[in-house]
């Protein structure tokens, strides 16, 4: 395996392309910044993507989101409506909506 190859398989890994199809590097320019003493180096890094990251995948996993959403927002009603038939939940003010309530002192 050869420094590039090395080099290509880290590119990879770093933007999250392990499952490509192919991608490629290239050294693109080369040159000597005299003000900072610094070699720069310009590549090129090129990716097909693979199988997992198509659109249909990416619109299923939205769908399961929009599920789960729904799911959570079920779920905080039921919880909403079990605290106002246990009397937990108590919105209002005191003195209109609860006339028989003492406050403490």
């Amino acid at each position: 395996m050869t420094k590039w190859d090395r080099l290509l398989v880290q590119l990879d890994k770093v933007f999250g392309f392990e499952d490509r199809k192919r991608s490629t590097v290239k050294k693109r320019r080369q040159v000597f910044d005299e003000k900072t003493g610094e070699h720069v180096f310009i590549l090129e890094y090129r990716v097909v993507k693979g199988e997992h990251s198509n659109p249909k995948i990416r619109k299923e996993k939205g769908i399961e989101r929009r599920d789960n959403k729904y799911r959570v927002g079920k779920l905080l009603q039921d919880i909403h409506a079990i605290t106002q038939m246990s009397g937990l939940a108590r919105v209002g003010t005191p003195d209109r909506d609860f006339p028989d309530h003492q406050p403490p002192d």
